[in-house]
């Protein structure tokens, strides 16, 4: 990466901070709904650590003073750092809204975490698809909650007050390739935005517990992150599903 004309190296690990302009909110009926902005609201920022000498390293802390609103910066093959998604061919402008600060961990090596912002509107590559959702172990959250109130009069006697709203929430994280996150990162954004989708074919046959039969299920993704790049391969997703009635 040239980040204000100097030249700084990335490390594996960084993690884009996706932010949807959408805010969720659980109706009556016991249904999520959405006040969406649009996707032109939508922000990307990134941690990203940098390593290095200690001169590569003055470097960088130079272009951070040089830099005090944005600052052009040109990625290599592979630093995605905003996401699988985000074509980041050639100069793109970005603000420095966490400069971090430099640790030493090594005879002439240091590092430096800053958070990064996406300060143009951004071209996305890839076509959306959620069928390749793979997850990243055997372990998930599948619940469908009692929505009922229990009140009890001074004599002890019980009323129960049923909502007949119960909520379902599947939650579970994900790994995958490259390709297959650039296709769930624009489904997320897209398709499965705010609407109303099919649960998605993953193995599990009660995503929403037992009690609540094995579907089929529409639902609504409520909340998602992506949790970065593990290594030249993998990509990460924690992604948090509510069942719609």
């Amino acid at each position: 990466m040239v980040l204000g004309g100097y030249n700084v190296l990335i490390e594996w690990g960084y993690v884009p901070i996706t932010k949807p302009a959408i805010a969720w909110h659980r109706a009556g009926n016991g249904n999520w709904k959405a006040s969406d902005r649009g996707a032109a609201y939508d922000t990307y920022e990134a941690d990203v650590n940098f390593r290095g000498t200690f001169a590569e390293m003055q470097d960088l802390e130079q272009a951070i003073f040089d830099s005090r609103d944005t600052v052009t910066a040109t990625f290599s093959t592979g630093e995605e750092i905003f996401g699988a998604d985000i074509d980041l061919a050639g100069n793109i402008t970005v603000s420095i809204t966490d400069p971090g600060a430099t640790e030493q961990v090594g005879y002439d090596v240091y590092t430096r975490t800053m958070r990064l912002r996406l300060a143009q509107a951004p071209s996305f590559t890839g076509t959306a698809a959620i069928t390749s959702l793979r997850l990243a172990s055997f372990q998930s959250t599948q619940m469908t909650d009692v929505d009922t109130v229990k009140d009890f009069a001074w004599d002890k006697t019980a009323f129960l007050h049923d909502l007949h709203t119960d909520p379902g929430i599947f939650e579970a994280d994900f790994t995958q390739t490259h390709a297959e996150a650039t296709a769930i990162r624009r489904y997320l954004l897209t398709t499965g935005r705010a609407s109303a989708v099919a649960f998605p074919s993953i193995g599990i046959d009660y995503p929403f517990g037992y009690a609540a039969g094995s579907g089929p299920f529409t639902c609504k993704v409520v909340e998602w992150s992506d949790t970065g790049r593990k290594n030249y391969i993998e990509w990460g997703f924690h992604i948090k599903l509510a069942r719609e009635f």
